[in-house]
């Protein structure tokens, strides 16, 4: 097949498709929608039956509740089965605000307490740049 043989698509007739609207006359859509009546009927009732946002809210409650505790009871069962090793020192880094942001400790002492550092602070930190 050569490019010659191909037809253009965009040229072409566009494809009728009133054929298939089921609004083209008021006949076919009732016969659809008599057809559809059976199939939706139980849906119908049952939304019929919410009461708006608070039914749907409801309906949520039930596994909203049963899914926390699940994880209420799995967070206990954690706890419980987790042993407390208190005979190990264990140690305990508080960082502040400054130094979690990335900047070193020493120079968030002098941005915390608002005091600028001294000439040998200043060489001291030179020596350890380098």
């Amino acid at each position: 097949m050569t490019s010659d043989d191909k037809t253009d698509w965009r040229a072409s007739e566009p494809i009728d498709l009133g054929a298939i609207d089921p609004f083209r006359d008021d006949r076919s859509l009732s016969g659809f929608v008599d057809r559809l009546r059976p199939h939706i009927a139980d849906e119908l009732v049952r939304r019929r039956q919410e009461f708006g946002l608070e039914g749907i809210l409801l309906r949520w409650t039930r596994g909203i509740v049963a899914a926390s505790m699940a994880v209420a009871t799995l967070a206990a069962v954690v706890l419980i089965v987790t042993k407390d090793d208190s005979s190990s020192e264990t140690q305990t880094v508080h960082f502040t605000f400054t130094e979690s942001v990335g900047v070193p400790s020493e120079w968030a002492v002098w941005v915390e307490s608002g005091t600028p550092p001294s000439a040998t602070e200043l060489l001291g930190l030179e020596g350890e740049m380098q």
